[in-house]
Parts: structure tokens; C-alpha cells; sequence
């Protein structure tokens, strides 16, 4: 019987035949290196394609939720702004009227007459 690349009693082992040299062996294993960069190009491709698709295809509806955002941002920083300068008006009255209830001589008024 002549030899196989897998002979059955090997228990699946396998076994060049005998006229199979280095230098094919070689070959074989560059052009395995090839395919192999080569299907990486095209995932590589195919991941790309996908990615522009779908910035093209949802480009309208990203713009729309950039601006929604953005509106919603300046309506924070509005909103912020307000607040900040109501409390620093009440703070203010606050130090107005505890100003005016000093009398010219420093003292706080009092009730108590000694």
C-alpha cells in the first residue's frame, strides 16, 4: 500500500508522502502567509466599507443629535448662569440689610435700653 497524507493507522497523524521535499513544504507555508494577509486586507476593507455606510447612511439623524446636544448644553450653561447670579443677589440683600440694621456708632440695634 502505498503512502498517504493520512494513514489510517497513523491514528490521525499525519505523513508526508516521500516525495514531498523542504522546498515545497516552504512554498506551501508562504503562500499560507500570503492568503492570510491577504483575507486580513479584506476584513480590514469590508470594516471600513461598513464603517463610512453607516456615517453616510445615519449622517442626518447624527447631525440632528449633535444639535439637540448642543442646545441642550447651553440651556444647562444659561440655566447655571441664572441661578448663579439670583443667589448672588439674594446674597447680596442678605449683606444689604444686615448693613442697615448697624447703627452709625457699630453697635447692632438693640431692644435692651441699659
Amino acid at each position: 500500500m502505498p503512502p498517504t497524507a493520512l494513514s489510517p493507522s497513523s491514528s490521525l497523524t499525519w505523513s508526508l508522502p516521500p516525495q514531498h521535499h523542504h522546498s515545497d513544504l516552504v512554498f506551501m507555508w508562504k503562500l499560507a502567509q500570503k492568503l492570510n494577509i491577504c483575507s486580513g486586507v479584506v476584513a480590514m476593507g469590508a470594516l471600513a466599507f461598513g464603517y463610512l455606510t453607516l456615517q453616510l447612511g445615519f449622517k442626518p439623524f447624527l447631525e440632528k443629535a449633535q444639535l439637540q446636544q448642543q442646545q441642550r448644553e447651553q440651556e444647562a450653561l444659561l440655566q447655571a448662569q441664572s441661578d448663579f447670579s439670583e443667589a448672588q443677589n439674594i446674597a447680596d440683600d442678605g449683606f444689604n440689610t444686615a448693613h442697615t440694621t448697624i447703627l452709625s456708632d457699630g453697635l447692632p440695634k438693640s431692644d435692651h435700653k441699659l
